[in-house]
């Protein structure tokens, strides 16, 4: 995996700073806590920070709406290299059974972020984004992730098309999601090595990514007047549904409705 470079990126939030320092993919330069700080969170935080060996600066809340360009920082901010985005290779290395998450052209940070938690939390092996067109791991993301971004593998690409090729050649099952899929979630291959693709939030699945995909799932509702999930909500759903299908969770349920 690439390490981040020498420029400087924001972090900022509770979670996101402390999945940070705990990570320890970055090098963090200073921590700015808001001066006269007394919750709980800050005193754990202020104990990490000790111990990473992070110089610790007190400022006023003004300051820290500056620096961060939002009030929504909790009262912490930090300071630290580029995001270490990874190669695709880095993605395919990840042990696990979870599959690989291919996004394209998810552009609004909110959905990319929890599509990183979801992602993170049901034990994805990782994360590829197009580097056009699509949202990119920004401190608003990585807000809205909780810090799940520090953890993850999130890899860059050219095209998400580029990605499925590579990936059908290494033995990849390519399963893309969209509203009509006519493959229920719980029935695809998820104990195989395999992607699973989403499309952005106007666009949906491509016309030339469903083409080469092996199966397409869909999400079916239960009442009308929603005719379909957002693509965070709908991540969420089949990152649980792979797990669960993986693990044997699904098999398991099946048997106990008999």
């Amino acid at each position: 995996m690439r390490s981040g470079s020498s420029a400087r990126r924001i972090v900022y939030g509770y979670h996101p700073v402390a999945a940070l320092l705990d990570a320890g993919r970055c090098r963090v330069y200073q921590v700015m806590l808001v001066h006269g700080g007394t919750s709980p969170s800050l005193g754990a935080l202020r104990s990490m920070i000790s111990a990473a060996g992070v110089r610790v600066n007190e400022v006023d809340r003004n300051t820290l709406d500056q620096v961060a360009g939002t009030r929504s920082h909790q009262g912490v901010v930090a300071q630290c290299t580029d995001y270490p985005y990874a190669g695709l290779e880095d993605v395919v290395s990840v042990s696990g059974r979870g599959p690989v998450l291919l996004l394209d052209q998810v552009q609004d940070p909110q959905n990319l972020g929890a599509i990183l938690r979801s992602a993170l939390f049901f034990g994805a092996r990782g994360v590829i984004l197009p580097r056009s067109r699509s949202a990119q791991v920004t401190p608003a993301v990585t807000k809205a992730s909780a810090g799940a971004s520090e953890y993850l593998v999130v890899a860059r690409t050219g095209g998400i098309d580029q990605a499925v090729r590579s990936l059908k050649s290494k033995g990849f099952w390519i399963i893309g999601a969209e509203a009509d899929g006519e493959m229920k979630p719980e029935a695809a291959p998820w104990d195989q090595d395999c992607a699973l693709i989403l499309g952005g939030e106007d666009s949906g699945l491509r016309r030339v990514l469903r083409n080469r995909c092996d199966a397409v799932v869909g999400i079916r509702g239960v009442q009308k007047g929603v005719g379909c999930l957002n693509v965070a909500t709908a991540a969420g759903v089949l990152l649980f549904a792979a797990h669960s299908g993986s693990s044997g969770d699904l098999e398991k349920m099946s048997d106990f409705k008999k």
